[in-house]
């Protein structure tokens, strides 16, 4: 939902905190064909595919056998974080599983903790609920996306068709270069099987939500206050302003609210003491 310039800011904020002042080893987890890599096959990325992050932190957990895993995601990445933590146990059955899922493929053990920030959690009431301006701004990062990468997806079937649309949204992008890579039959069912919302019965570790009261994202109408009540693993963090990422304190330039509650969260639940009473 926010754009990869504005993501990709936000963590290197997280990255160069904990490489300063702590022993952990920061990994960055980049969508397929974003922040000026090119996609190698037709396949793009959506707000609930979940296959790559876990090969990737199977593989980080291969290579550190020993060491803690905390998630941390930004908008579109927070969805897909959450989902991933709450799709191996939760309750609802997804239209078209990821192969981890379809495999019984366990997720590492490992993992520990995760925090987000300005998550979507409902892609179907957050896509209503974007002005036409809002989804042509967005849909320009896909256009981007698409330019870059179009001699992969030339061979979709409906790429000519996506070329020819004046002022592309996200949900043009998702409907001719998406959805039916993913196994869907409607963007509906995409959008609706890839919300974080559904899975969030499933997460098994303690989780931490923040958004804001005016984030023109991810929209507050679409946060799942029930659901997450009724987890003992999770909290929201719910500010009246702020925005969508990189919330400041009232009359500073230089603290961001969100970010330093993400490290308390983080460095309580990677503590030592934390682990030994767990």
């Amino acid at each position: 939902m926010a754009s990869m310039e504005e993501v990709e800011r936000h963590l290197y904020n997280i990255l160069d905190y904990f490489i300063e002042n702590y022993t952990y080893r920061p990994v960055c987890y980049i969508y397929r064909g974003c922040a000026g890599a090119k996609i190698t096959t037709p396949r793009t990325y959506n707000g609930g595919a979940t296959e790559d992050i876990h090969i990737a932190l199977k593989e980080i957990s291969k290579r550190f056998p020993k060491s803690k895993i905390a998630l941390v995601g930004f908008s579109m990445g927070g969805n897909q974080l959450a989902k991933y933590l709450g799709e191996f146990k939760s309750c609802h059955k997804q239209l078209a599983p990821p192969k981890h899922i379809s495999d019984h493929d366990a997720r590492p053990s490992s993992i520990v903790c995760g925090a987000m920030t300005g998550c979507p959690f409902d892609y179907i009431i957050t896509t209503q609920s974007c002005t036409e301006k809002q989804a042509q701004s967005i849909g320009k990062n896909c256009y981007t996306y698409f330019k870059k990468n179009e001699e992969q997806l030339k061979y979709h079937k409906d790429s000519e068709t996506s070329k020819k649309i004046a002022n592309p949204t996200t949900d043009d992008f998702n409907q001719y270069l998406s959805t039916d890579v993913f196994g869907y039959k409607s963007l509906r069912d995409a959008y609706a099987d890839c919300s974080a919302s559904l899975y969030l019965n499933g997460i098994d570790v303690p989780t931490l939500f923040i958004s804001s009261g005016n984030d023109p994202a991810s929209t507050p109408i679409a946060t799942p206050f029930r659901e997450i009540s009724q987890n003992e693993n999770l909290a929201l963090l719910q500010t009246p302003s702020g925005g969508h990422l990189g919330q400041f304190y009232p009359f500073s330039t230089k603290r961001k609210f969100d970010e330093e509650h993400i490290f308390k969260f983080l460095q309580y639940n990677l503590s030592p003491h934390k682990q030994k009473i767990t």
